[in-house]
């Protein structure tokens, strides 16, 4: 490498940098030039795997998050329904009714059982 001009060098350097140790550059590329560029490049690709690593860390974070909101979110809903069946089969008891088996609303809407809950109600007030 030694008898190659600088503009080749800086050539070499700038195409295959990357695929050397800094210690190996210094072999081939000797000077305070090449050994400054290539410590300003060592400090770009530190602070690039630390963005990296940050990034990762900060995409982690907010999956878990999401997947902890979603599935609260997801319980919240599972609780309302279940709440709202109950409530049918007490007030299906308050009417006199047969309670309907919990199995026969799993295909229900939080909605359609609000709604059925809401017309069992207006029977009982109108019964009063």
């Amino acid at each position: 490498m030694s008898q190659t001009n600088v503009l080749e060098q800086w050539c070499y350097w700038i195409k295959y940098s990357h695929e050397h140790t800094e210690e190996a550059l210094r072999a081939l590329l000797p000077g305070l030039p090449f050994l400054q560029a290539t410590r300003e490049l060592n400090a770009i690709r530190k602070v690039t795997e630390e963005k990296q690593m940050y990034d990762s860390r900060e995409k982690a974070a907010l999956d878990l998050e999401s997947g902890l909101i979603d599935a609260r979110e997801e319980g919240l809903e599972k609780g309302r329904e279940e709440g709202q069946i109950e409530l049918i089969r007490t007030l299906q008891e308050i009417l006199g009714e047969r309670p309907q088996d919990v199995s026969e609303f799993e295909d229900h809407s939080l909605e359609r059982l609000q709604a059925i809950a809401a017309k069992l109600r207006n029977q009982i007030l109108r019964r009063s």
